[in-house]
């Protein structure tokens, strides 16, 4: 998709201490930035003032033309997704997540800061 010019850019909020999950999903990002995707990190402290009235919302911005609201669980289990079509909302989210790339930072800047450092990540019985 890459060499039809297509962009494939992921956000992912963090909220520290960083939880087993994340440092392997950071593990299987750094990979990814490493093959050239555009992959970036805010901690969930810089976008505090979004979320006065709750988490942001999973979003998932397809071209121009689509939109997916993730659903979840109150656990975080994925539990579907919510199509919208409506062309002045995907420009807003597009605006949105366009400022919020903007001021994250590349995924292998904050691997190697935050994550490389943690011993490995144990699981429970």
């Amino acid at each position: 998709m890459r060499e039809q010019g297509v962009e494939i850019r992921r956000l992912r909020i963090v909220e520290k201490p960083v939880t087993p999950y994340v440092q392997w999903e950071m593990q299987y990002f750094r990979i990814l930035a490493e093959e050239g995707f555009s992959l970036r990190v805010l901690e969930a402290d810089s976008i505090a003032d979004y979320e006065r009235s709750g988490p942001l919302p999973d979003l998932n911005l397809l071209g121009e033309r689509v939109l997916y609201h993730i659903v979840q669980e109150p656990d975080g289990t994925p539990a579907g997704a919510r199509r919208i079509d409506d062309p002045d909302s995907i420009i807003g989210v597009r605006r949105a997540m366009e400022s919020l790339f903007g001021r994250a930072e590349p995924v292998l800047d904050y691997f190697h800061r935050e994550i490389a450092p943690l011993p490995a990540p144990t699981v429970a019985p």
